[in-house]
């Protein structure tokens, strides 16, 4: 283990390349970063060692000694299921504490900007709550929006249909 001094930068250095190679993907055009249905396909282009990883993880998900590890629902992360960097509670902090400043963060800009938008109102209220409602209009303006606004929802109907059965059809190659 070598420690790290603050002596040329160093510090910021490694938590650089610590954070790019930590985040990034195992393979470029991002096909292992969802979870594998039915499989590793053959189509799928990976380098022989992570195939072999991923194809282990597979196959030993399917055997009943391993069923409680849940391998084949982490075999796209070749079965680990964890945090990929481990960190001291002594000199970091804790993921839940994190999320809560975040949380803190996203309320406080929230209320900032609902403040703006009162101040450009012109509103006097304290809290910052708008009680005051206007209606404006109902639905598409014109024939032709309704029109494009049906054409589109129809085509993701259709793209979310043939999808399903495209997944049935591989379903049940594998149950082959």
């Amino acid at each position: 283990m070598a420690v790290v001094t603050d002596e040329n930068a160093d510090r910021r250095r490694a938590a650089a390349y610590l954070a790019k190679y930590s985040t990034k993907s195992t393979e470029d055009n991002g096909v292992l970063d969802h979870r594998l249905r039915a499989g590793v396909p053959e189509a799928l282009e990976l380098p022989t060692h992570l195939r072999n990883l991923v194809e282990s993880a597979w196959r030993l998900g399917g055997e009943e000694d391993h069923e409680e590890l849940r391998l084949r629902a982490w075999a796209h992360a070749a079965g680990y299921r964890g945090h990929s960097l481990t960190k001291s509670r002594r000199f970091s902090t804790t993921f839940s504490a994190l999320r809560g400043a975040r949380q803190e963060w996203t309320v406080a800009a929230k209320r900032a900007g609902v403040q703006q938008i009162v101040e450009s109102v012109g509103i006097d209220d304290q809290d910052g709550i708008v009680s005051e409602w206007t209606f404006v209009g109902m639905g598409y303006t014109t024939a032709g929006d309704a029109w494009l606004a049906e054409s589109i929802a129809e085509e993701e109907r259709l793209g979310r249909r043939c999808a399903y059965e495209e997944r049935q059809d591989v379903l049940a190659e594998a149950d082959r």
